[in-house]
């Protein structure tokens, strides 16, 4: 299809908040030259002027969508293969292919655990999750230690230097996920606690987490002028309070100062929200 229709489903599916094929769209409308394509053919229709716009339309997308504070594994797991504009992971090679695996695997496992009511998607009510974790504490928790696993592996093998890089979206998107695994299994058991507190600071510090902190470029702001106001995002202030929570529990004096500079950067001493953040903490 014609570059510019690409790139007008995905507005659509945006407006919308269909989310994984308004980034399918995009992505192919952003990468299209890149593609295998006959440019001999009626139907092959490039522009650099539709291919930059695209691109800034990705960007913009990417964010949008790391500030949505409910997507579903399965979303996830979707917006995943089409949030890196160079194609990570592709299959192309061996080491995308199990890059690939590596990620279908942890989200089949993370789906299965949503649909048990243990991550965000589809909590079930106290007493339901209380008769779950009676029942079937032991296995779900050795489905979360794979998942997490998977998750771990995909993240190590993309920080290495020799690798494709996951992509701003992705790595949100990964830590994210792991951090619910996390937070779950540190309510079962304190070995998880240092692994918990590292992760929730990286996904504090990454940035579609870190740069929406506060307005301003940095926050949320209401669409109305007359009344703006300046509130840290879920993300930054929810992930703030669970890796200071977890540092002061192992009582790592160093992870404390980090968290506690991190805020005092993005939440300057006049801003009501910080107040209200260390009352959280």
């Amino acid at each position: 299809p014609p570059q510019a229709a690409l790139y007008n489903a995905g507005r659509i599916h945006a407006a919308k908040g269909q989310w994984v094929p308004a980034m399918a769209f995009i992505h192919a409308a952003a990468t299209m030259k890149e593609q295998d394509h006959d440019e001999s053919s009626s139907y092959y229709y490039y522009s650099d002027s539709v291919e930059e716009t695209a691109l800034e339309a990705f960007e913009l997308l990417s964010q949008r969508i790391a500030q949505q504070p409910a997507l579903s594994i399965r979303e996830i797991a979707d917006i995943f293969m089409y949030a890196n504009l160079d194609n990570f992971p592709n299959s192309s090679s061996n080491n995308d292919k199990d890059s690939t695996e590596l990620w279908t695997n942890a989200m089949l496992l993370a789906d299965k655990l949503e649909q048990q009511g243990m991550l965000q998607g589809k909590k079930k009510d106290q007493q339901q999750q209380q008769k779950h974790e009676q029942q079937l504490q032991q296995k779900i928790q050795v489905d979360m230690e794979a998942c997490l696993s998977l998750l771990v592996q995909l993240w190590e093998s993309s920080s290495s230097s020799s690798l494709p890089k996951m992509s701003r979206l992705q790595a949100y998107l990964l830590l994210q996920t792991a951090l619910q695994i996390l937070v779950q299994l540190v309510e079962w058991s304190d070995t998880y606690v240092p692994a918990a507190a590292g992760y929730a600071e990286a996904l504090a510090l990454s940035p579609y987490c870190v740069d929406h902190a506060v307005a301003g470029g940095d926050a949320t702001t209401t669409t109305d002028s007359s009344s703006s106001s300046t509130s840290p995002s879920f993300c930054f202030s929810e992930t703030v309070v669970i890796a200071m929570k977890l540092y002061k529990q192992l009582q790592d004096l160093d992870g404390v100062r980090r968290i506690e500079e991190l805020i005092s950067q993005h939440f300057p001493a006049h801003m009501k929200d910080k107040t209200a953040l260390y009352q959280e903490l």
